[in-house]
């Protein structure tokens, strides 16, 4: 993989267009397995992960390609129920076809699944819920079986933590298991509602979605649709949080304010500008240094974990000590290590991150571990001062685009270089 150049010091200024969701892309493109006839996801952004469902998808035997900005996928006539463990180890969104398989084979079998190394992340309530609706699962240490030789059917379900991958994969059992389904203790995320969204407008049906409990009525067939994803409010949070590094003024558009409560709370209490001139369009400036913050990650409509290490990387410059609690992951703050690289000042203790702000960074050699950390050492870059070698970058991969070319727009200096 291309390492990534950085060159600091620079103020961010224009304007940048923020792309469809990678964690909405992800469960609709295998929850497109259970529709009949050809689903059509608009507008996907050019990620790792995805072309990863892409070739998972057709090494089963369904047909998905790009179109375009589209993806096209449908069920193949001969659908196979083992994904190779090549592809369900590279991503966590492999568990997602677990269900899908199940449907289109009558069992699924698949490796535990990858991703980045942020900590557990356990599927004990993916596979308590399916086995609540039927399913018969064997787990062995590397690999799991899943059948239904009688079908699914529905049940009352209560998950004990709001998990988006289990809400997600129950959502999409029950939406075509007999009978109803009740799932309380749901998580909130607005990917999860923009899931039933897409499983609603091919046929779905399922109220609730959003809350902490659902209600879904299976039904025989899901029917094809076109669908757009919601915007990526992770990106929208790492543009937002460089700027808040950095320096600048800058305009996002195609994003949604609900979907940032809790990111904008935060920025405004490190002294960020921000304002929204028109619907979809929300502007930041940001002219001193960052002021110290605390924060504690959660899950949906709380801090969200992924936007941890972003808020990190804005704070290393902050006047004063800031901190940030993470509830989610033990190992989230793997990049701590390498701001340090860059004359920082940070520790973790426990699951806290604590820095002390300094008044100025120096570019150095820094090694991405993770998608979202890797993406915080591209802030930590763009606002020391000098030039920054960032290696590890096929993690970033899996989440931005083209994260030089997404900095790029706005002033900053980043090139790949192989």
């Amino acid at each position: 993989m291309a390492e990534l150049i950085v060159t600091g010091g620079r103020r961010l200024e224009g304007s940048v267009r923020i792309p469809r969701s990678k964690n909405s892309v992800l469960p609709i493109l295998a929850a497109a397995l259970l529709c009949e006839g050809e689903s059509r996801i608009c507008d996907v952004p050019c990620l790792s992960d995805v072309d990863t469902s892409l070739a998972l998808l057709n090494a089963v035997g369904a047909c998905a390609c790009r179109e375009g900005t589209d993806v096209l996928v449908c069920a193949g006539d001969q659908m196979q129920p083992s994904v190779p463990d090549s592809l369900s180890g590279a991503m966590r969104s492999s568990v997602y076809y677990i269900v899908p398989l199940l449907y289109r084979c009558g069992e699924a079998h698949i490796s535990f699944p990858g991703g980045c190394r942020i900590g557990a992340r356990p599927i004990n309530l993916h596979i308590e819920g399916l086995r609540a609706m039927g399913a018969e699962i064997e787990t062995h240490p590397n690999t799991i079986i899943c059948r239904a030789p009688k079908g699914l059917h529905g049940a009352n379900f209560c998950l004990s933590f709001p998990s988006v991958g289990a809400t997600e994969t129950l959502m999409m059992a029950a939406a075509f298991a007999k009978g109803r389904t009740v799932l309380c203790g749901c998580a909130k995320e607005p990917e999860i509602t923009d899931l039933a969204r897409f499983l609603r407008r091919c046929g779905a049906r399922i109220q609730g979605a959003g809350g902490t409990c659902m209600t879904i009525d299976g039904v025989e067939r899901l029917k094809a649709v076109a669908h757009t994803p919601i915007p990526d409010r992770i990106t929208a949070a790492t543009v937002l949080f460089g700027v808040a590094a950095c320096g600048g003024d800058v305009t996002l558009t195609g994003v949604r304010y609900s979907h940032l409560n809790a990111v904008l709370h935060t920025l405004s209490a490190m002294g960020a500008e921000l304002c929204r001139p028109e619907l979809g369009v929300l502007r930041i400036r940001m002219e001193k240094r960052p002021d110290a913050a605390f924060v504690t990650t959660g899950v949906y409509p709380e801090f969200p974990t992924d936007a941890g290490p972003l808020f990190a990387a804005a704070a290393l410059q902050a006047t004063g000590e800031s901190m940030i609690r993470e509830t989610i992951f033990e190992n989230r703050f793997a990049c701590a290590a390498e701001f340090c690289r860059l004359g920082a000042e940070a520790h973790v203790q426990n699951s806290r991150l604590y820095i002390n702000g300094v008044s100025g960074l120096k570019g150095g050699l820094l090694a991405s571990q993770d998608l979202r950390g890797g993406a915080a050492l591209v802030i930590a870059a763009l606002a020391a001062q000098g030039k920054s070698r960032i290696t590890g970058t096929e993690y970033i991969a899996r989440g931005y685009e083209d994260i030089a070319q997404l900095f790029g727009r706005i002033g900053a200096e980043l090139y790949w270089e192989k």
